[in-house]
């Protein structure tokens, strides 16, 4: 189904969306601290 497909579509993104926030959070964590 069309909708399956979007699901997981999306769902990779959002993963992928979390990691780059977890490596800048990690990198920048210095300059804010």
């Amino acid at each position: 189904m069309l909708s399956a497909a979007f699901k997981d579509a999306f769902a990779s993104q959002v993963c992928l969306i979390a990691k780059l926030v977890r490596d800048l959070a990690k990198h920048s964590k210095h300059e804010y601290l």
